[in-house]
């Protein structure tokens, strides 16, 4: 079982503009992900997906491209933490310790769901919008980028390593990808580490 755990190194890059466009240019320098299992550990059925990751001394930069060859993308709810559950989307739960957890979700309107988890203080913060995210779509799927600054973690340098992990749905198949199985904040410390270049 490949996808049970595993381990990535984030580089440190030029923040590319957040506009819901993977430009080469601007995630060139970036980490790519491409190879994603189910929540069995196996390879993934959704079409494929490909996941760009990379920081700076502010943020971490998160895009994705996510092909649809099912012609039903599911696009219905905008805003900000709305119904995204019946949406396709794509998201990730990322945190500086496995004591606090970023834990959000876009979709292909662009509408974000975002929440901070604090372990010590057992606060679910659904008021927290600590991401800027934009996207869009086009005949062959859709893309996301996402921008987290630091400073909306709780953390005021860059850390050493994360916790995290990553999932897409796919609503029109009702299929997954993901990083490693268990998309769980409360699997997070099981879960594989994302080390940081410097």
């Amino acid at each position: 079982l490949p996808y049970l755990q595993r381990e990535a190194t984030l580089p440190l890059g030029t923040p590319p503009s957040v506009d819901g466009k993977i430009e080469d240019d601007e995630w060139s320098d970036a980490l790519l992900l491409s190879e994603f299992g189910n929540s069995q550990g196996l390879p993934a059925q959704t079409d494929p997906t490909e996941v760009y990751l990379k920081h700076d001394a502010q943020a971490i930069y998160f895009a994705a491209r996510c092909h649809d060859s099912s012609g039903k993308v599911k696009a219905i709810h905008g805003g900000r933490d709305g119904q995204v559950v019946y949406d396709d989307r794509i998201g990730m739960i990322i945190g500086p310790s496995d004591r606090r957890v970023a834990w959000f979700y876009v979709t292909p309107r662009g509408a974000v769901w975002d929440w901070l988890i604090d372990f010590d203080t057992r606060k679910f913060d659904s008021d927290w919008n600590g991401i800027e995210a934009s996207a869009s779509r086009d005949a062959g799927g859709r893309t996301a980028e996402v921008r987290l600054p630091f400073e909306a973690l709780g953390v005021d340098a860059v850390p050493p390593w994360f916790r995290f992990n990553i999932r897409r749905k796919q609503e029109s198949t009702q299929r997954e990808a993901l990083w490693t199985p268990a998309f769980d904040w409360k699997l997070l410390a099981e879960q594989s580490k994302l080390f940081v270049e410097r």
